[in-house]
């Protein structure tokens, strides 16, 4: 709760077309006033950026990045910062709430989620936390899926003892985002592939996930796939196999082990068929 504004001060909650919204709707917070600074020292350019002209007073506001909605009290309530919304497989989403999600969570002591960008230019979510407990990442994801729909579940889950904070004391980002880490499986164990289709399906999987290590027996979906990466990895492995079946396959198999004795089974399949016994398959609609 940010409450009501000061005297000589004037807080306007705006529309994306600088819009004065009504109670409850959620908007960007502006702020305005006698007390409001000229603009940020020696930047013009982002005092332009943010300092604009009041449409509704013979003043200047200032963009202050908060998303927030008037309650039935007259008071505003702090729902998020505009800079942390992200596009994620097509959604735009409000990382605050994945926040307010993990931090809500008891074994979770303080968590911050950033969204990274891969090779393949699809962004991702990464969820940074301090905890004092061990846990099972496949419970804090049962949990969040709860609460959360699938595409605001983060891909990966990095343990910190603290957070790097900027000069005014608040968590620096931009520096968990450059902050170097493993890329181990998520899952906390690793078995190595024990035949040459696992190894090469492993290395799909690197692709995609973006981990330097995979477990053979970790669950594709538990440690950053999803539907869309699904589809992805099912024409790496049949073009790399020269093998065809659906993506359901892949979500029936989520492990490398399991994927790998599929590709056994389709290829031990394919080269035991006779031009007869093809003509047959060829019959039926699978």
């Amino acid at each position: 709760n940010i409450g009501k504004p000061i005297a000589n001060t004037g807080l306007y909650v705006l529309g994306t077309h600088q819009e004065l919204l009504p109670q409850g709707a959620k908007g960007a917070l502006y702020i305005g006033g006698s007390g409001l600074a000229k603009g940020y020292y020696r930047a013009e350019a982002l005092t332009a950026a943010r300092f604009i002209e009041n449409p509704y007073a013979d003043d200047h506001l200032y963009e202050t990045g908060d998303l927030v909605h008037w309650n039935d009290s007259g008071e505003l309530l702090f729902l998020g910062r505009n800079d942390h919304q992200v596009k994620i497989r097509g959604y735009r989403i409000e990382i605050g709430e994945i926040e307010t999600r993990l931090n809500l969570l008891e074994e979770v002591d303080q968590a911050v989620v950033i969204a990274r960008t891969g090779t393949d230019h699809e962004a991702t979510l990464v969820a940074f936390y301090i905890s004092s407990q061990p846990f099972e990442m496949a419970m804090i994801r049962g949990q969040l899926k709860k609460e959360l729909p699938d595409y605001m579940i983060p891909s990966l889950f990095i343990q910190v003892k603290r957070f790097p904070l900027t000069p005014n004391k608040k968590v620096d980002r931009k520096a968990l985002a450059e902050m170097e880490h493993p890329e181990v499986d998520p899952q906390g164990h690793y078995m190595p592939p024990t035949s040459e289709t696992e190894l090469r399906i492993t290395e799909l999987w690197k692709e995609i996930l973006l981990l330097d290590q995979i477990s053979v027996e970790s669950d594709f979906f538990l440690i950053g796939g999803h539907s869309l990466n699904a589809t992805r990895l099912l024409a790496m492995i049949q073009n790399t196999f020269a093998i065809h079946f659906s993506v359901n396959k892949i979500f029936e198999n989520p492990t490398i082990k399991e994927q790998a004795i599929l590709v056994e089974t389709l290829q031990l399949a394919s080269s035991s068929q006779t031009p007869e016994n093809e003509a047959e398959i060829e019959s039926f609609v699978i």
